[in-house]
């Protein structure tokens, strides 16, 4: 018992900043059937003394993916730049507009124009809504993520408006949408409470779902011989990791490195998710993501 209580104020100095907060948090239309739910769940139990781990990230958050309960928290409410993360609430209101995935839009100079990632569209090209999902999610393109706010929104700011009443409606509080790629552009936020709700609800969509975990693809343009191949950014992903069934990056100078992560044990039981926010050093959000997985699954049971 003196051990414990030694190696558990030992972990107190060590991690300061880390916490395990143990709330559950829900969508809000799904706020009223959480006791319902719950009753019917296995709902993850820590087992251990162990607080967490240490890491370069900011702010991080784990969230089991079936009950909601929070199982590791660290600054998961300070607002931050979040980079391509972003691109989870582009994909999410592009999929309930109701548009056909297999419409096509045309490609303008302001796609073609936008800063940071892409995945080299070119003005004038007639692109399919659901390959321009493939280079937003797969290979993070600013360029489709300005393709479809403009097919879906009419204009960035009316894509914005749509973005940001979705967040109200999943009760994200401290989230609020300026584009749709995630370059930094003042009052673009979220925190990682917020965008681990806002992971763990895309990842309920199938197509999303299937696209995330996509390492590499080809898409074409319907009107002229071009070829987009697709790389995941997400390095989990590419080298095989075991846990990691799919997952978000972003890089922006004001957001550092940022990383959501989708992840199941090794029974294919329980799912997670991990978000890291501000890490300093390009490859840090791999190990920081990396070991609040295991740390989660060498902590908790599902009982």
């Amino acid at each position: 018992m003196l051990t414990q209580v030694i190696l558990a104020a030992f972990c107190v100095l060590l991690l300061p900043q880390a916490s395990y907060e143990g709330q559950f948090l829900l969508p809000a239309q799904e706020k009223n059937q959480v006791v319902a739910r719950n009753q019917q769940l296995a709902l993850p139990f820590k087992e251990t003394t162990s607080l967490g781990v240490e890491l370069d990230a900011k702010s991080a958050l784990v969230l089991d993916g079936v009950s909601g309960k929070v199982l590791f928290a660290k600054d998961s409410q300070e607002k931050m730049a979040m980079a391509s993360l972003t691109k989870m609430m582009t994909a999410v209101v592009v999929l309930e507009s109701g548009i056909d995935l297999e419409d096509t839009t045309m490609v303008d100079q302001q796609a073609v124009l936008v800063e940071g990632a892409d995945i080299n569209l070119k003005s004038g090209e007639e692109m399919r809504v659901g390959d321009l999902l493939h280079g937003l999610l797969i290979s993070s393109g600013n360029d489709s993520a300005r393709a479809l706010a403009k097919k879906v929104g009419g204009d960035i700011g009316g894509f914005a408006v749509m973005m940001n009443d979705k967040a109200r409606e999943l009760g994200l509080k401290n989230t609020n949408f300026a584009n749709p790629s995630g370059l930094d552009q003042a009052g673009h936020v979220s925190t990682a409470e917020d965008l681990a709700i806002l992971a763990n609800y895309a990842y309920q969509n199938p197509i999303f779902r299937e696209i995330i975990a996509t390492k590499e693809d080809d898409i074409q343009s319907v009107n002229t011989d071009d070829n987009h191949h697709l790389k995941s950014t997400n390095k989990l992903l590419q080298k095989n990791y075991s846990y990691v069934v799919g997952g978000k990056t972003g890089y922006t100078e004001d957001a550092g490195f940022c990383l959501t992560i989708f992840a199941v044990d090794s029974q294919k039981k329980h799912q997670i998710v991990t978000v890291v926010l501000g890490a300093e050093k390009n490859g840090q959000q791999f190990q920081d993501s990396k070991a609040l997985v295991e740390w989660t699954y060498n902590n908790f049971s599902w009982q």
